[in-house]
């Protein structure tokens, strides 16, 4: 590799990296609209494909960061636990469509159940027929229930 192209590699390693803290400033912006758990993925993994593209860059800079490139005052920590914190959403987004899925499947089989326990039913039911020779002592509402052999 030529002189020539090492310096044409080190610009566009430092416009890389001075460049990373305004897109992460827009994703940051853009993390403010997700609505749903695909976007939550995206979001994601463009924001730790950031973070992959700093350390590299910070690799391939090395010690010319500080010295003669400008250290960059972007709050890189904060960023990482905005990840952090849009994981445990994307993972709680999640769980809601999981219990979501699972209400409709129970509220479905509820339905039927009540459909089907009125179609079974008579009128000579044992159960039915046992509630009423059920009576009072006295025939007062209030009075405890004897039943009668």
């Amino acid at each position: 590799m030529s002189m020539v192209d090492t310096l044409e590699n080190l610009d566009r390693t430092i416009l890389r990296y001075q460049n990373l803290p305004a897109r992460a400033e827009e994703l940051i912006s853009d993390s403010r609209r997700i609505g749903n758990i695909w976007d939550y993925n995206e979001w994601i993994e463009k924001a730790k494909e950031f973070l992959n593209d700093k350390q590299l860059c910070e690799l391939e800079l090395g010690i010319l960061i500080g010295s003669s490139v400008r250290r960059s005052p972007f709050g890189w920590d904060m960023f990482q636990k905005l990840i952090t914190v849009m994981e445990w959403q994307e993972e709680c987004q999640m769980k809601e469509e999981v219990m979501e899925e699972e209400d409709d499947d129970l509220s479905s089989v509820g339905m039927s159940a009540v459909w089907d326990s009125t179609e079974d039913e008579s009128g000579d039911d044992e159960d039915v027929d046992f509630v009423r020779s059920a009576s009072s002592a006295s025939g007062h509402v209030n009075d405890p229930i004897v039943i009668d052999e």
